[in-house]
C-alpha cells in the first residue's frame, strides 16, 4: 500500500491479477473487455494498469468508457447508487472483470436482474476468490492466499527476528480458479467453422 513502503510487506501480485485475468479472457476469445475498478485503493490502481496492459500487449485498445470506476461505498448497492445506465452498457461487451468479489457480490444479481445470462451473454471475472458463487453462478477469477500469506507472515517474521535488516518482502504470484462464469468463445467459432 502507498504511504508503507518503507514497511515488510506480503502481498499479492495485484498487476498480476489484473494482467492475468484479461490474457484469461482474451485466450477465451473476448475483444470487449469491461472493467468494474476501484480508484481510491492501491488494490484497485494496480489491478486496472495490469487489465488494461495485457490488452495492450494482446493488440486490443481498451477505452475510458470500458471501466466504470467505484470509490468508498459505491461498491455497495444501496438505493443511493443506480448502476442502471453502466449496467445497460454491458451490451456491447462479451467478459466483464471485478475489482474484487464484493463489488461483483453487490452488481452481478444487478446484472441478472437486467436480463444477462452468464456466460452466455456475458462472462465474469472477480478477484480475491472469497465470494466465488453468486446467484448461483460460479464465478471464474484470481484466488486470494489468504492462508498461505498468514503462513508466510509468520516466517518472516521469525526470519526478520533472527536477521535484523533481512528483506520480508514477499510477493504472491495470483492463480486463476477456472469454473462456469466465462464462456470459450474460441469453441464457439470452432464449431462455426466446422459447419
Amino acid at each position: 500500500y502507498r504511504g508503507f513502503e518503507d514497511l515488510p510487506t506480503i502481498t499479492l501480485d495485484d498487476f498480476q491479477c489484473g494482467y492475468k485475468a484479461a490474457r484469461y479472457l482474451i485466450e477465451k476469445g473476448h475483444q470487449k473487455l469491461f472493467h468494474f475498478g476501484k480508484m481510491d485503493d492501491s488494490q484497485g490502481i494496480d489491478r486496472y494498469n495490469g487489465f488494461i496492459q495485457a490488452q495492450l500487449d494482446h493488440g486490443l485498445q481498451p477505452k475510458d468508457e470500458d471501466i466504470f470506476w467505484l470509490t468508498g461505498n459505491s461498491c455497495f448497492v444501496s438505493p443511493e447508487v443506480n448502476y442502471a445506465p453502466v449496467i445497460s452498457r454491458l451490451k456491447d461487451y462479451t467478459a466483464v472483470y471485478f475489482f474484487n468479489d464484493l463489488t461483483a457480490h453487490m452488481i452481478v444479481p444487478e446484472i441478472l436482474k437486467a436480463g444477462y445470462r452468464i456466460p452466455e451473454d456475458l462472462s465474469l471475472m472477480s478477484n480475491d476468490d472469497f465470494f466465488p458463487t453468486i446467484e448461483n453462478i460460479s464465478i471464474s477469477g484470481m484466488r486470494y492466499p489468504h492462508v498461505e500469506m498468514g503462513q508466510k507472515a509468520a516466517e518472516l517474521l521469525l526470519r526478520m527476528i533472527e536477521e535484523p535488516g533481512f528483506d520480508a518482502n514477499y510477493r504472491f504470484d495470483p492463480q486463476i480458479v477456472e469454473r462456469n462464469s466465462v464462456r470459450d468463445l474460441t469453441s464457439s467459432a470452432k464449431q462455426k467453422e466446422i459447419v
